[in-house]
């Protein structure tokens, strides 16, 4: 059942924003679930030759629906086996507060996600760590 309103807030979409079409959301659909796709796997997948797959990726790239490709690693094979969230409550925020804040978290390799949040807490940061004694110089 949720594939057939998932179908039908696609086919919504597309008749929304008229740049995709049907064939555009399905490449989309594939290479977020498989990023290594190759052109040649997508076009016999959408049964599509592989120089109209690699038009419409590229398409896709150039106007900003494909931002990047990355790896997804395995967290135990790297030590990083601890996924932990953070809440950040900034003390004022002025844009001065605000650069500082984003020049300073990138620089803490732990740091996968950072997102700006409404309500109580204004940012909550992805963290992966080994162990939990591992993060506490984060905390200082």
């Amino acid at each position: 059942m949720n594939k057939i309103i998932f179908g039908f807030h696609l086919y919504r979409y597309v008749m929304i924003n008229s740049e995709l079409d049907l064939i555009d959301i399905e490449i989309l659909k594939l290479l977020q679930k498989d990023g290594s796709l190759t052109n040649k796997e997508l076009s016999y997948k959408l049964h599509k030759s592989i120089a109209t797959i690699h038009e419409r990726i590229r398409r896709l790239k150039d106007q900003g629906y494909i931002k990047r490709t990355v790896a997804i690693l395995d967290k135990k094979k790297i030590n990083k086996s601890l996924i932990a969230f953070s809440h950040v409550l900034l003390n004022d925020h002025t844009a001065e507060t605000l650069t500082t804040f984003e020049r300073e978290i990138v620089k803490f390799p732990e740091v996968m996600e950072c997102f700006q949040m409404t309500g109580t807490y204004d940012f909550i940061l992805q963290n992966t760590i080994f162990f939990t004694g591992n993060w506490e110089h984060c905390l200082g």
